[in-house]
């Protein structure tokens, strides 16, 4: 009975054994299997990639194709308009002419500072003492006249 105990272990341990060599060789199949998948995915991976770069290349070339065309044709359009107005002729100058006849009797902007700086002269002392004079006899005039003349007969009475 020893023996066969020990044939039992034996066989046992060799069904061990092979189930675990057998599990081995599974596990070594599915790496392999697992190895060769993955350099497949990556082939793939690179061959889209190359597609993929193909492609954005070629649509990148159409786009610049298309935008030289496009380009050259805003150049055209713009030449065109550019000749065009060239070739209309306006007397410009002509209507510019009639304006100032137009405006002959009305005074200029220069001729209006030169009255008003007119205007604002100093006073020689022969106009200062005529109107001192007429200031003098007649202040209640002057004070009718507004706030401004009403405070400045108020001062020289003062005085």
């Amino acid at each position: 009975m020893s023996c066969m105990r020990q044939l039992h272990g034996l066989v046992v341990g060799m069904i061990l054994l092979l189930g675990a060599d057998v599990a081995l060789a599974i596990n070594a199949n599915a790496e392999a299997a697992a190895a060769a998948r993955l350099r497949e995915e990556a082939r793939a991976f690179e061959e889209g990639g190359a597609t993929l770069d193909a492609q954005g290349w070629k649509a990148f070339m159409d786009v610049s194709a298309n935008s030289a065309h496009s380009d050259r044709h805003r150049q055209d359009n713009t030449d065109e308009a550019i000749a065009e107005a060239r070739s209309i002729d306006f007397a410009i100058s002509d209507e510019f002419a009639q304006k100032l006849y137009d405006q002959s009797g009305t005074p200029s902007l220069r001729e209006l500072a030169k009255e008003h700086w007119a205007g604002i002269k100093p006073e020689t002392p022969q106009q200062a003492a005529k109107v001192l004079q007429v200031q003098q006899h007649a202040p209640q005039q002057r004070a009718v006249g507004g706030l401004r003349n009403l405070l400045m007969s108020a001062g020289r009475t003062a005085l």
